[in-house]
């Protein structure tokens, strides 16, 4: 295979698609189809499969083992592990109900250490030697093979069944990731040139272009718990050269074709994000993945037709690309037209405050006394101590401004948290400001002024934009 930095040729002259490495779907055990009633999956309008969840999905479950199928299992596991240890390949197979798996020579750390790893049929199982407690007895991965140009409901299904069938009876199961993705047949420049003429409305405060060499933009991310990413797929696959990708995306998601423009939209959810909306199980997935969408394609992050106007975004028409980006997610994620569940639309990982804001202040003061005593020794007059805490705020101003936007959000907060009873917490409306040069020079003004200390004391709380 050519290097991973080489361009791969797609001239059917050169690489025909019927050559390439082939996965079979995973109808060998006769999967269960979710019924239209449950799923609304209707006839796909499109000769391709333009949407789904991607590889990355990942779940735990806790349970109970038959002692006995379960002390054969890690016989049989750590026969196989030891063999791929050996480099003896043709013995690293185990055959597991119906289904075969190739078992890792090392084991992996997913919060606690699993001493057998196996994957099959695109599917990569973490197995848990002797689990005890809150450990997840088993773990696993559904990859891109496993999903491409398939339903991850029925996979699931299957899983299950399987589980049953090796002597594992669930009684937990934990939803910790998730990637729901679409892919349009359009440029990258037709989604990243709104961007930047100030035409997105978005919750996350962390996005990033990225570019590569002469290719120009080739993606955008934005978040953290959850996640945007919007790339040029024809691309990626061109520089990773990943036969296997090519395949399943070519082969069975568009419909045989590899077109000029690929563009995915991608959203990739991780556990705290997806606790936060009611999302624990793949039932629970399913319940809610119609509401899911319409939160991440709208309020979380939506593109405008025309320039955003702060004061009534929520009104402005949707740019004609990202509604057809709508569109296709709700049609690849419908959820059931019968048991469609909502989910709470505020930011997720707000959390409750469990210490009141003057402790607070009080551990703030501890760090900054510890920074002044290694900074500047002993300070011999308040106006001193005053002076570095205007330095320190001065310096770190736009950032401190930032991390108390992100925390707002984080939090909840509506107008600022609870003030301690001993504090005048009135906020001056010249403090207001998003400048964080006025805010600097607000700041030193009052400190350069021979002004009575407890003035400056109010101005040093009170003062800053909290």
């Amino acid at each position: 295979m050519d290097s991973p930095d080489a361009a791969l040729p797609f001239d059917d002259e050169v690489i025909a698609m019927d050559d390439l490495i082939l996965f079979s779907p995973l109808t060998s055990r006769g999967v269960t189809i979710p019924k239209e009633s449950e799923t609304n999956i209707n006839e796909n309008p499109h000769s391709k499969t333009l949407g789904g969840y991607d590889g990355g999905v990942e779940v735990g479950f806790n349970g109970e083992w038959s002692p006995l199928k379960f002390k054969t299992l890690l016989q049989t596991l750590e026969s196989a592990k030891t063999a791929a240890e050996n480099e003896c390949s043709d013995e690293r197979f185990v055959t597991l109900g119906d289904s075969a798996f190739s078992v890792h020579a090392h084991g992996a750390n997913c919060g606690a250490h699993y001493k057998f790893v196996m994957e099959g049929n695109g599917v990569k199982f973490y197995i848990h030697a002797n689990p005890r407690g809150p450990i997840q007895a088993i773990r696993l991965r559904y990859g891109y093979e496993a999903l491409a140009g398939r339903d991850l409901f029925a996979v699931h299904a299957n899983t299950l069944d399987w589980l049953k069938e090796i002597g594992f009876t669930v009684q937990k199961e934990t939803v910790s990731r998730v990637d729901l993705q679409v892919m349009l047949l359009r440029s990258i420049a037709e989604l990243i040139a709104p961007i930047f003429e100030n035409r997105a409305v978005k919750l996350a405060r962390d996005s990033k272009i990225h570019m590569k060499g002469n290719q120009g933009v080739t993606s955008f991310t934005a978040g953290t718990r959850i996640q945007l990413c919007i790339y040029d797929k024809r691309r990626e696959l061109i520089d990773t050269c990943d036969e296997v990708k090519m395949s399943l995306l070519v082969n069975d998601c568009l419909d045989g074709e590899f077109p000029d423009e690929l563009t995915r939209i991608e959203f990739r959810l991780r556990r705290d994000a997806l606790k936060y909306f009611g999302i624990n199980t793949i039932q629970d997935l399913l319940e809610r993945e119609h509401a899911l969408v319409d939160y991440l394609t709208f309020d979380w992050f939506r593109i405008l037709n025309d320039e955003k106007d702060r004061s009534n975004s929520a009104l402005q028409e949707l740019d004609p690309v990202w509604q057809e980006v709508r569109d296709l997610f709700f049609e690849y994620f419908p959820g059931p037209v019968e048991n469609r569940k909502p989910i709470d639309r505020n930011t997720p990982g707000r959390r409750e405050i469990k210490c009141t804001g003057n402790s607070l202040i009080k551990q703030a003061v501890g760090c900054l006394a510890t920074a002044a005593a290694l900074a500047k020794g002993v300070f011999e007059t308040e106006c001193q101590a005053l002076a570095f805490v205007a330095d320190v705020v001065g310096e770190k101003v736009k950032t401190l401004c930032n991390r108390v936007r992100e925390r707002v959000i984080e939090l909840g907060i509506v107008r600022g948290v609870e003030p301690p009873d001993a504090i005048d917490w009135h906020l001056d409306p010249r403090y207001a400001s998003d400048s964080a040069e006025a805010v600097i020079y607000e700041f030193r003004a009052v400190f350069d002024e021979d002004v009575q200390y407890e003035r400056v004391r109010n101005f040093a709380v009170a003062g800053c934009p909290f």
